[in-house]
């Protein structure tokens, strides 16, 4: 389990396709979510944020850039030794970025798909509606304004 949050230690790094960086410690597993052979490979070839505290891994969100005004994030992963606030900053941190570089890159809808332990607060507090819902999770949208970018640069590195 990871301790509690110090946001002094908490950086995201954004990792570029087939880099070879993305945190796949074992065959099967990422952040302590059990992945199939064909999720793994997306992760291989996709654009990442790494939230880290301390150079741990504490969450993961994936998506392949291309050019489009829809953004698909379809790997978006907490640890889940993380307390239930710190997922929620983790997750907040990460949704921050991934709005920032989308605004960045012209993206007008952000699209994230979330497994069911992803809270949902952090998304609600950032206006993200619910596009579809089931017992694995959800697809949340959010309209992005192009001209005016989020603001997660305190934790980017």
């Amino acid at each position: 389990m990871v301790p509690c949050l110090v946001w002094s230690s908490l950086s995201l790094r954004v990792i570029h396709a087939g880099d070879g960086s993305v945190p796949l410690n074992a065959p099967v597993n990422v952040l302590g979510h059990a992945l199939s052979r064909q999720r793994r490979r997306y992760l291989q070839r996709a654009e990442c944020v790494l939230a880290t505290i301390a150079g741990h891994p504490v969450g993961l969100a994936a998506y392949h850039r291309v050019e489009s005004d829809v953004r698909l994030v379809l790997e978006f992963v907490l640890d889940p030794g993380l307390h239930r606030r710190d997922r929620c900053e983790v997750c907040g941190a990460l949704i921050a970025s991934l709005e920032m570089l989308s605004q960045e890159d012209g993206v007008q809808c952000l699209m994230v798909m979330i497994e069911a332990d992803v809270p949902l607060d952090p998304f609600r507090r950032r206006r993200y509606t619910t596009v579809a819902v089931n017992p694995a999770g959800a697809w949340l949208q959010k309209q992005l304004r192009v001209s005016h970018p989020a603001s997660p640069r305190r934790y980017i590195h």
